[in-house]
């Protein structure tokens, strides 16, 4: 059976086409984790927004860089 390949709308290829511009690893992983948490509560008003979930993704990403340093 062979696989539907995904068609990205325009908004999409730009987004890619940025994050590949991205060298840092860590910034490209917290920016992805922070628009998938966006387009999940797009709808919700910003007084809703789930601005902790955007601290944890840094937080994460900052625990893990910090715990490779030592």
């Amino acid at each position: 059976m062979a696989r539907r390949k995904l068609k990205l709308t325009k908004s999409q290829e730009r987004l890619m086409k940025l994050f590949s511009e991205i060298e840092d690893e860590d910034i490209r992983e917290i920016m992805a984790n922070v628009v998938l948490i966006e387009s999940k509560h797009r709808s919700s008003s910003a007084k809703n927004f789930p601005i902790r979930l955007v601290r944890d993704a840094v937080d994460s990403i900052a625990r893990l860089q910090e715990m490779s340093e030592e």
